[in-house]
């Protein structure tokens, strides 16, 4: 290791100074998961305790957003780190073993600068100035520069989803005028496919479907003497019907449904449960505990296993989505933020995992991509 000496009258001494390759690790998730912590890596104990490489140095940028470039990069940890058991387990799995490879072909100083941060876009990584040449984000920057500009983007998004939504519901084969004919009682489901409940549907033999779906199943009560309780877990957004009659519905994959059927929608003998599920995008359906069930003052009918089940509408023959980026998945915040202050810095060159975050619009990422990587290499 080399010392440097700067001196102007007061003397200030750098100390394990290393020359060697310095590279840049950036992305989502991908980049983002770590040796141990939430996400651990195949025999993840064995690699940390093995993890002596004095020649490896690690520097971890802090999670942080700006709509304006910055010129000082935030970072942890007090700054650049040697790499030891102590050091890599919070640090990226993916970025320590690029290090591990090139440093054993090479044999010579490998430095990571991670800047990465999961479920973040390709354009919040690109630059303003970039992102203009293909006009896709002029609005949503010109919404980043004050209050009002940003409430108009908010307002304007809102007309948009809430015309979207229409539209989907129009092309929905279960809804009729506004009605779920698809949730009625007298609706006859002969004809539908039969799938397993709680799944994910992709793994039930609908792959590559994200859009509507629809569940029924008939299920028998032998008294009703009070309200009965359905919960379950969705993905992404649902409504529940039980004889015809809508019960509720939530938004959101990760929240537990907690529906209270009243009593007097209820009948002894066969009652249908229709739910309708709005999945936007990777697994979609009815998902949980394998004790799925329905409880009506004391008793547990369970509802695990056969459902009919039936695509409504798919996202393929929708326009897209409506977007409205926030925090750090606003375009260019993060390139103005872990990016643009490492300008000035050199690099061998860069490695990136991302992309999901980027999927339900992946027509508009083969142009955001390689811009990106175009715009780095101008740039850095």
């Amino acid at each position: 290791p080399y010392t440097i000496t700067l001196n102007d009258g007061d003397e200030l001494q750098l100390k394990n100074i290393l020359i060697g390759e310095v590279w840049l690790c950036s992305g989502q998730s991908n980049m983002e998961m770590p040796l141990e912590g939430w996400g651990k890596v195949l025999n993840y104990a064995e690699e940390i305790n093995n993890a002596n490489y004095p020649q490896i140095r690690l520097l971890q940028a802090e999670h942080i957003n700006s709509p304006e470039p910055l010129d000082a990069l935030k970072v942890l940890n007090g700054g650049w780190q040697v790499c030891s058991p102590q050091t890599i387990a919070g640090f990226s799995s993916t970025a320590y073993f690029f290090a591990r490879k090139i440093y054993k072909e090479k044999n010579i100083p490998i430095g990571l600068v991670h800047s990465s941060w999961g479920g973040t876009v390709v354009e919040a990584w690109t630059s303003a100035d970039a992102l203009h040449t293909i006009h896709d984000f002029d609005t949503a920057l010109e919404g980043m520069k004050d209050e009002e500009s940003r409430l108009k983007l908010e307002r304007d998004y809102a007309l948009n989803m809430k015309a979207w939504n229409q539209q989907m519901e129009k092309a929905d084969k279960g809804m009729q005028d506004g009605k779920a004919v698809w949730a009625e009682s007298s609706f006859n489901d002969a004809q539908w496919a039969t799938i397993s409940v709680p799944s994910f549907f992709e793994n039930r033999g609908f792959p590559d479907f994200d859009g509507v779906v629809w569940y029924r199943k008939t299920v028998t009560l032998t008294k009703i003497s009070g309200d009965a309780v359905l919960e379950y877990y969705a993905d992404d957004n649902d409504k529940l019907w039980v004889n015809g009659k809508e019960i509720g519905g939530t938004e959101g994959y990760n929240v537990l449904r907690r529906y209270v059927i009243p009593a007097n929608v209820l009948k002894e003998g066969q009652n249908v449960i229709a739910i309708r599920v709005h999945d936007t995008g990777s697994g979609g359906g009815i998902y949980g505990p394998d004790n799925l069930a329905l409880k009506v003052a004391g008793e547990t009918y369970s509802l695990t296993g056969d459902w009919k089940f039936a695509p409504g509408v798919s996202l393929k023959d929708l326009p897209p989505v409506p977007y409205l980026p926030q925090g750090a998945n606003r375009p260019s915040v993060l390139y103005n933020a872990m990016i643009h202050p490492l300008l000035k810095y050199k690099f061998a060159g860069a490695i990136w995992y991302q992309g999901e975050s980027n999927a339900e619009r992946a027509q508009q990422y083969q142009t955001l991509f390689p811009l990106m990587i175009y715009n780095w290499r101008e740039k850095l």
